[in-house]
């Protein structure tokens, strides 16, 4: 009789613990990222802070000049020498990571040269990637494409790109992609689909160039647009054609918030 009793204990013990709930498993994040000034090192400090991911930022052995100019100077002397640039030491290790959050500034419009060499250094094969950069006017797209041809089992889980000039929107875009990431509780604001294609108006060629007379790298003429309504204003997508016929189309992403002025948030070429 006593072994009965201790195996019917033992059972309801069991059982008790088999019914109780599960712990849940925390996705282990890194951000790894490359900023010369301080814009995609904003970007990166946000995105470790909300979920609370290892940050390691990539540094090369021999800096790039403070003078913007001189960089791009020394990147072109480079490339035509077929060099990268040395990287100091990653520490840590890729693997231990269940996503990997890869931050970049935009440099002839893809990710600077640094990413570059650390896709030669590092192992990316398979693992889950979330590409965040900032730029002058685009590269997101761009970035995410060459990322795709160099390490073609990489999983693109989402990505992110903000202007410089537009750095003080990035805790909405940050917060809106985590969301969607499962990452942080949230809701996002459920977007309509743009409308089809059609030939620009005349308020829309006004809406094109407000938003984009003062940046001097786009000298373009819109050509057809789609538009959507959110709860904040008008979103846009202009086809443009360049003016200097370097490229035969390019895409403008156009946002006008209510009673405020347009603005582009990217350009795709």
């Amino acid at each position: 009789m006593k072994h009965f009793l201790l195996s019917i204990f033992a059972a309801l013990v069991l059982s008790s613990c088999s019914q109780q709930p599960q712990a849940e498993t925390k996705t282990k994040a890194l951000v790894l990222y490359y900023s010369q000034f301080s814009s995609t090192k904003t970007m990166a400090d946000s995105i470790a802070q909300k979920i609370g991911a290892d940050i390691v930022r990539i540094e090369v052995e021999n800096d790039y000049p403070a003078d913007f100019g001189q960089t791009i100077a020394r990147c072109q002397e480079d490339k035509a020498n077929g060099t990268l640039p040395q990287l100091k030491p990653i520490n840590a290790n890729i693997a231990d990571y269940d996503i990997v959050f890869l931050g970049y500034p935009i440099w002839f419009g893809t990710y600077a040269p640094p990413i570059e060499a650390l896709l030669k250094q590092v192992d990316f094969s398979g693992k889950d990637v979330v590409p965040f950069c900032t730029f002058g006017s685009g590269g997101l797209t761009e970035s995410v494409r060459d990322l795709k041809a160099a390490v073609p089992s990489i999983n693109i889980k989402a990505q992110a790109g903000v202007r410089t000039s537009l750095l003080a929107t990035a805790p909405d875009v940050i917060n809106r992609m985590l969301i969607d990431l499962g990452l942080i509780e949230g809701q996002n604001e459920v977007l309509p689909e743009f409308s089809e294609m059609q030939e620009v108006s005349e308020s829309d060629v006004e809406i094109f160039d407000a938003a984009t007379s003062s940046y001097p790298m786009i000298q373009a003429t819109p050509a057809k647009v789609c538009s959507r309504t959110t709860a904040n204003g008008t979103d846009y997508i202009f086809v443009a054609n360049n003016k200097d016929q370097s490229a035969a189309e390019i895409k403008v992403y156009v946002t006008k918030k209510n009673d405020e002025d347009p603005f582009f948030t990217l350009v795709e070429r």
